[in-house]
């Protein structure tokens, strides 16, 4: 552990985020409008931190910082950090071309990265469609992002992972009722809240193909990071799914299995190199790695 993240008071900044000793944010109030009315910006009520104990082993490796799995993260770390500084990035949506591609684990990770810094990070677990998150920590399950995006007013729940890891909040129990939800003036709302209250903002934000509220978040976010795991993603597949937002909005590439993360301009010769080696997949059909 690097003499940054070890134990002890996150660094205040000057936007007023609190250290994880203080409680929770104070709730802030827009300006009276000409009517008379005044509403209330929504504000997040962090809960005592709950140290997952029981989270399950590759969950447990992403947030230990001196696990085998924390250099590939601080990695993934250093890169985005690049990233924001070319354009800003500080809300991030991890997305893939569909299940079983590491995005869970690669949001897990980075929003632990960036925590490790000392700075306040929020994780959203933005797949509605296949909930998982606290199951994966060991946690309770509880109301969540459905849950104050479908009825509440109440100040959002969000958990705090030990002392000094992210704040989480989990998608929720509650059914789904409605459909592109990531479209809704309240996840405007949402995201902007988070924007004033946390350093980092990172949303497990779901797959590319299949999902509207996946499509939606680009033009919530700063940008995409897709994940994509090294030898069975599908060409054709990545393809679609690349295609089916704004070229601008994917910032940048994870692949998985494979140590290594692109910037969206270095993905063609990347794919280039990848294509050359489709001769050595022991399945017989195109895929990356």
């Amino acid at each position: 552990m690097s003499p940054t993240e070890g134990p002890g008071q996150r660094a205040a900044t000057a936007s007023g985020i609190p250290s994880p000793s203080a409680g929770p944010p104070a709730l802030e109030a827009q300006d009276t409008p000409a009517g008379g009315t005044r509403e209330e910006r929504p504000t997040f009520d962090e809960r005592p931190p709950v140290d997952p104990l029981h989270a399950e082993r590759v969950a447990a490796q992403c947030l230990d910082p001196a696990s085998p799995l924390a250099e590939e993260f601080r990695l993934l770390r250093s890169r985005v950090r690049a990233l924001d500084g070319l354009r800003p990035l500080r809300t991030v949506g991890v997305v893939s071309t569909g299940a079983g591609e590491g995005r869970s684990t690669v949001a897990l990770g980075l929003a632990s990265a960036l925590a490790w810094e000392r700075r306040s990070v929020l994780l959203v677990e933005g797949d509605l469609r296949a909930r998982g998150l606290e199951r994966r920590l060991g946690l309770t399950s509880g109301p969540g992002l459905i849950e104050w995006l479908q009825t509440s007013r109440s100040p959002i729940p969000v958990h705090r992972l030990g002392r000094f890891g992210p704040c989480v909040l989990p998608a929720g129990v509650a059914r789904l009722d409605e459909t592109e939800l990531f479209a809704s003036p309240r996840m405007i709302e949402l995201v902007e809240a988070s924007r004033r209250s946390f350093d980092w903002v990172v949303v497990d934000a779901g797959p590319l193909l299949g999902s509207a509220d996946t499509i939606a978040l680009q033009d919530v976010l700063d940008g995409f990071l897709c994940v994509v795991r090294a030898g069975t993603t599908p060409k054709a597949r990545l393809r679609r799914a690349l295609t089916a937002v704004k070229a601008e909005c994917v910032r940048g590439m994870v692949l998985n299995d494979h140590r290594e993360f692109f910037t969206r301009s270095e993905a063609a010769p990347v794919q280039g190199r990848l294509q050359e080696r489709r001769k050595l997949d022991s399945r017989g059909r195109e895929s990356l790695g």
